[in-house]
């Protein structure tokens, strides 16, 4: 069940029926309740609400005049909650106080998988403890951090985490006042990283440089599949570098289709399953043709090991994985 009630002068009052509402409801899994005004005590009242929620697995708050006090309040309810998913607290005023809270939040919370900060005046001093507890790994598997004044100096925080990190997948940086220095460290971070699939680098300051970095690091990087790099200020970046990068995002994007197509045949995913890896193919590849489950999977199969089996032999599909990810490596 979905209800959006954005934009309709609730103030912290509203607020406090909303909530009410939200304590005792078991149906309701995603609240849209931006620009509303909620200021710090509409969070403490929506925060008291999570404490016995167990149903809401969205919560989108953006531009709503909370302070790091209401970061605070929500991240303590969120300490013992793990139903909540998705948390959206964009176009507020949280400061270093609120995202110190929120990372503190993270070391107990395992359900929490999206967590949007974007546009909240943070700047790099202000992320150094989520970075920590994000380097370490947890259950965040989305982070937005864009149209912040990160600079060079929160993109080096971000570059070692993304070098450690296993569980982010998705990471917003968009308008973030990185320079070369900041996009170098951060294609550091890319170069060993093995769980990020997506990075929004758009309007920083990339240049010639940054490109040839982050084209660098995706030679050995296999998980990355997409970057957006929009330009900022009609910047000059060759359209060889990023034909290159291109290249790099699309053979990523080939080999985890191939790895869904022996999926199909094996009728398990190890990080998906059958029905999901299915799904994802289907969104990936552009003919229904190249997802034949037995024909063109078995001829994969057999040219991943370099030699063809003995007639009649069994062929272990997951030698035949491992092999193409050793190779890779």
């Amino acid at each position: 069940l979905y209800l959006d009630i954005s934009s309709n002068y609730l103030y912290a009052d509203g607020t406090k029926l909303i909530a009410k509402g939200l304590e005792v409801n078991q149906a309701l899994e995603d609240l849209l309740i931006s620009s509303n005004e909620l200021d710090d005590d509409g969070a403490k009242y929506l925060a008291h609400a999570l404490k016995t929620n167990s149903t809401l697995k969205t919560l989108v708050l953006h531009d709503n005049l909370m302070t790091g006090k209401a970061a605070k309040t929500l991240a303590s309810a969120l300490s013992k909650n793990d139903t909540l998913h998705c948390l959206h607290l964009c176009e507020n005023q949280i400061g270093a106080s609120g995202v110190e809270a929120l990372a503190k939040m993270l070391k107990k919370n395992v359900g929490l998988k999206k967590l949007h900060l974007a546009d909240n005046d943070l700047v790099a001093s202000s992320i150094k403890s989520l970075t920590r507890v994000l380097q370490k790994g947890g259950s965040v598997t989305e982070l937005n951090l864009s149209h912040n004044r990160l600079e060079d100096e929160g993109a080096k925080l971000l570059g070692a985490m993304i070098r450690s990190t296993n569980c982010v997948k998705d990471l917003h940086l968009r308008k973030t006042r990185i320079h070369w220095q900041g996009i170098a460290a951060l294609a550091d971070g890319i170069r060993h990283n093995k769980s990020l699939e997506f990075l929004d680098l758009s309007y920083n300051r990339i240049q010639n440089d940054g490109m040839s970095d982050l084209v660098g690091s995706l030679e050995r990087n296999f998980t990355l599949k997409r970057l957006l790099v929009r330009k900022r200020d009609h910047q000059g970046i060759p359209s060889e570098k990023e034909r290159e990068m291109n290249e790099f995002l699309q053979r990523n994007i080939n080999e985890d289709i191939k790895e869904m197509k022996v999926a199909l045949l094996m009728g398990a995913h190890e990080k998906y399953g059958q029905e999901s890896a299915l799904h994802k193919a289907l969104q990936q590849t552009k003919s229904l043709a190249d997802l034949r489950p037995l024909k063109h999977v078995w001829q994969f199969v057999w040219d991943l090991g370099g030699e063809k089996p003995a007639p009649f032999a069994p062929y272990s599909i997951t030698a035949a994985i491992q092999r193409s990810r050793s190779n890779r490596n």
